[in-house]
C-alpha cells in the first residue's frame, strides 16, 4: 500500500467518491466528518499519522481553515489539499497562506484529484528528503561553501543519490575517518525511508553472544527488542562489519534472503528495514584471511561505494576545516575570520592519515589556541610534508597512474589482478605504486 491520506469532508457522498479512486490507486485512506472529529483526531497520540489531508474549507461545524494551524504543528511532515465549493480567490489565497500545498474546488474530476495528490505527495517526499539531507550534512557543511567541492566526492555524491532510491544493501567501504557513517546518513535520508528510523550498530562494540541479542533481540519484544525490530521500515547500519562472527552472518544472510529475523528464543519476525554496511579493512583481506563469508559478501555488497581518502581529494581540505572552524567557534562562543595563507597551505599540503575525524579534531583544537579571529599555522599542530603531496608527473605516467588506480578499484586493491589486466610484471606494478604514491 502506498501512502495514508485523511479525508475531512461533511459530505458522505464525497468522501466515498474520494475513498473509491483513492483506495483503487492503493492508498490507505481514512474519513472523518467534522472539525471536531478532526480536533479528536490531532489530540490523540496517533501512530499512523496521514502523510496527506484532503480538508473541506467549510464544515458543518465551522471554517476548517481554523484547523490547519494545528494540523502543521502536530503533522509537521503532512500536506494538505484544501477541497470545497466555494472556490473563490480569496478562499484559495488564504488557504495558502495557512501552509496548504493546493486548493481544489468542487466539482472535480477523480483524474484532476489523483493528479493533485501525487503532487501533494512527491512534494512532501522531497521536502523530507531536502530536511533530512540538510540535518546529516549540517555539521559538516560551512554557509557558504559546500563540502564537497573535489571531483572524487562530487562523483560519490552521484552514486549515493542513484543508490538512495534502490531498496538494495549497500557496503560502504573506506579508510578510518573519511566519512563513511555520513554517507550512510546520506543514503537514508535520500531515500524513501527518510521519515523512518536510522539505527547504527557498532558491530566492534559486542562480544559474540552480546552482537547476536543487540541485533536480532530475545523472545520478549518489548524487553529485547533488537537493532533489526528498531529500524522498523527505515535502515540499520551495521558498522564496521569485519567484526561481525561467522554464526552471525549466517544469521544475516537469512534476512537478506527471506526478509526475516530468528531472535533468540522467540519466533521470527518480517525485516522490512535496508541493510547499509560499512568497513574500513580491504575487501580482499577481509574475504583471504576469512573474515568474511563469501556468500555474506556478495549478498551484502550488490551496492558498493567506496570513499576515498582525504589526501586523495584535496580539493575538499579548505572547505571542511572551514566548516568545522564555524561550528566549533559557535561552540566556544567566538567568530573567526578564517585561516591565513600559511595555514591553508599547511592544511592541504598535509596527507591527513586520519582523514576527516583527523582534521575535524585538528580545528577544533585550533579553536581552543588561536588567540585573535584568525587561526595561524602556529596554532596548528600538524607538521606538512610537502612531499608527500601529488608527485610531479609528465603526461604519459599521470595516464599511467589512472590506469592503475582504475584497475586496482575494478579488483577491489588485488595488486596481482591488476598487473595483469595492465600486462605488467607484479613486482613493476608494485614498484611503479611506490613511485606514483598509490595506495591499496
Amino acid at each position: 500500500m502506498k501512502e495514508h491520506i485523511l479525508v475531512v469532508d461533511d459530505s458522505m457522498e464525497l468522501r466515498m467518491l474520494v475513498k473509491s479512486a483513492l483506495t483503487r490507486a492503493e492508498y490507505r485512506v481514512s474519513e472523518l466528518e467534522d472539525n471536531a472529529g478532526l480536533r479528536q483526531w490531532l489530540a490523540a497520540e496517533k501512530k499512523d499519522v496521514p502523510d496527506l489531508v484532503l480538508l473541506d474549507l467549510v464544515l458543518g461545524d465551522g471554517n476548517s481553515l481554523e484547523s490547519m494551524p494545528d494540523i502543521f504543528q502536530q503533522w509537521p511532515g503532512t500536506e494538505v489539499i484544501v477541497i470545497t465549493g466555494y472556490g473563490t480567490v480569496d478562499n484559495a489565497v488564504k488557504a495558502m497562506k495557512a501552509g496548504a500545498y493546493g486548493f481544489l474546488p468542487k466539482p472535480f474530476e477523480v483524474n484532476t484529484l489523483l493528479q493533485e495528490v501525487t503532487h501533494a505527495l512527491e512534494h512532501r517526499r522531497l521536502r523530507a528528503r531536502a530536511q533530512g539531507l540538510q540535518q546529516v550534512v549540517s555539521s559538516l557543511r560551512a554557509e557558504t561553501a559546500p563540502v564537497f567541492q573535489s571531483e572524487p566526492m562530487k562523483r560519490l555524491m552521484r552514486l549515493v543519490e542513484r543508490a538512495a532510491a534502490s531498496p538494495l544493501p549497500v557496503l560502504i567501504t573506506g579508510e578510518s575517518g573519511v566519512g563513511k557513517e555520513v554517507i550512510a546518513g546520506m543514503l537514508h535520508h535520500l531515500s524513501p525511508r527518510a521519515g523512518q528510523p536510522l539505527v547504527r550498530c557498532n558491530c566492534p562494540a559486542f562480544s559474540a553472544d552480546q552482537l547476536e541479542r543487540a541485533l536480532f533481540g530475545g523472545g520478549d519484544a518489548a524487553q529485547e527488542p533488537g537493532y533489526l525490530r528498531l529500524a522498523g521500515t527505515g535502515t540499520l547500519l551495521l558498522d564496521e562489519i569485519s567484526a561481525l562472527p561467522w554464526a552471525v552472518q549466517g544469521r544475516l544472510m537469512g534476512v537478506l534472503q527471506d526478509n526475516l529475523a530468528q531472535p533468540v528464543g522467540g519466533q521470527a519476525y518480517p525485516v522490512p528495514c535496508r541493510l547499509v554496511a560499512t568497513t574500513n579493512r580491504p575487501l580482499p583481506e577481509l574475504l583471504q584471511k576469512g573474515h568474511l563469508k563469501e556468500d555474506f559478501y556478495y549478498r551484502l555488497s550488490q551496492i558498493t561505494l567506496e570513499v576515498p581518502p582525504l589526501r586523495e581529494r584535496r580539493d575538499d581540505i579548505l572547505p571542511l576545516a572551514s566548516a568545522f572552524l564555524e561550528r566549533y567557534g559557535c561552540q566556544s562562543g567566538r567568530s573567526f575570520e578564517g585561516f591565513t595563507e600559511r595555514a591553508r597551505q599547511a592544511l592541504r599540503q598535509f596527507d591527513w592519515p586520519g582523514n576527516v575525524r583527523q582534521l575535524q579534531n585538528e580545528i577544533q583544537r585550533a579553536v581552543l589556541m588561536a588567540q585573535g579571529t584568525w587561526v595561524d599555522r602556529d596554532d596548528l599542530t600538524i607538521t606538512p610534508h610537502p612531499a608527500a603531496a601529488e608527485p610531479e608527473l609528465g603526461l604519459l605516467e599521470v595516464m599511467e597512474r589512472k590506469s592503475m588506480i582504475q584497475a586496482l578499484q575494478a579488483t577491489q586493491g588485488d595488486v596481482a589482478e591488476a598487473a595483469r589486466r595492465l600486462h605488467m610484471g607484479r613486482q613493476t606494478f608494485q614498484l611503479k605504486m611506490k613511485a606514483y604514491r598509490i595506495e591499496t
